[in-house]
């Protein structure tokens, strides 16, 4: 769709919020692995506070729906950070590196996404 006064194409929300569901799932399934790996308490970090960080998260991205830039930002940025962290302290490597790219790419997806809003506006 076209907006007529400035001829520019709208984006339209459900891809944002296609980018946010895909980037928010590799995070979840990524935080899943590195607590069947046992990764959290080889960082000295216990399971319950590992997990409870990811409740905290959800509880975030659900309080944000009202604030697009902001719940943009904890959905495309956490999992992009995620993603950046396993890529530079690469600890189990091998089958579970999809998941750090799924989360890099989703990340980033949705971050390109929300700030092509801005560019169109």
């Amino acid at each position: 769709m076209n907006d007529s006064q400035s001829g520019t194409v709208k984006r339209r929300p459900e891809l944002i919020r296609y980018a946010e569901s895909l980037a928010i799932a590799a995070a979840f399934m990524h935080a899943g692995q590195d607590l069947m790996r046992g990764e959290p308490a080889e960082l000295g970090i216990p399971p319950w506070l590992f997990a409870g960080g990811f409740f905290g998260y959800a509880v975030l991205l659900a309080a944000t729906r009202d604030r697009p830039s902001l719940r943009a930002l904890l959905a495309g940025g956490v999992p992009l950070a995620i993603g950046v962290f396993h890529i530079i302290q690469p600890h189990s490597g091998g089958f579970f590196m999809p998941v750090t790219y799924a989360t890099i790419l989703f990340g980033s997806a949705t971050l390109l996404v929300h700030l092509s809003r801005y560019r169109h506006a």
